[in-house]
This record gives structure tokens, sequence and C-alpha cells, in this order.
């Protein structure tokens, strides 16, 4: 678990986070203003003071270290009649916790 060095966006991000309470879970992990999915919340919740995202987004990967797209993921898709949305824009969990704005919990 990682906690902001700097708090003072946190009172903003929650009361930002409470505003998608009821929001459906986004099972595509597609950036979409109907649903959310876990990283998402995070990034869209936690701002700037110029309303800018502190977790910026970035090209999601589904593929493994030799760049092909995992099996898993071709399946999940295509049962879903969609093509791996590899490097659409998006957040991670991981990405999130490298940010040199956490400082992570012991």
């Amino acid at each position: 678990m990682g906690r902001l060095i700097d708090s003072a966006p946190a009172i903003a991000a929650v009361s930002r986070a409470m505003s998608y309470l009821g929001a459906p879970y986004d099972s595509l992990f597609m950036l979409d203003t109907n649903s959310l999915y876990c990283s998402e919340l995070v990034q869209v919740s936690y701002r700037d003071d110029n309303d800018a995202p502190l977790f910026p987004l970035l090209n999601m990967s589904f593929a493994d270290a030799k760049g092909e797209i995992l099996p898993y993921w071709l399946e999940y898709y295509h049962s879903r009649g969609m093509w791996v949305p590899q490097g659409a824009l998006g957040s991670n969990p991981a990405a999130i916790a490298r940010s040199p704005l956490l400082r992570l919990m012991q």
C-alpha cells in the first residue's frame, strides 16, 4: 500500500471518488465515463491544484516480455467480440505504485 508524500490532494480525491459511488466496474479496462476499473478510479480521483491528474495515463500492455499478447488476454477480449486494446491509454496499479509521489508502506 502507498500513501501520498504530500497528502494535501487526498481530501479532494476522496470527494471525487465518492462521486463515482455506484458506477459499474469496467471489465474491458477502457477509458469511459460510464464505468471504471480500480486504477482508473484512482487516476481520475487524484488531481493537482490545476486539476491535472497526479497519475498520468500510459499506454497499456497486455503483452509478455517478447511483445506478444498473452493468450489469456486474446481469449478474454475475443470472447467479448473485441481486439485486445494493446497500446490504448489507461492506467494500472503497478504504474501508480511506482509513482515518485507515493511512499510505500511497510
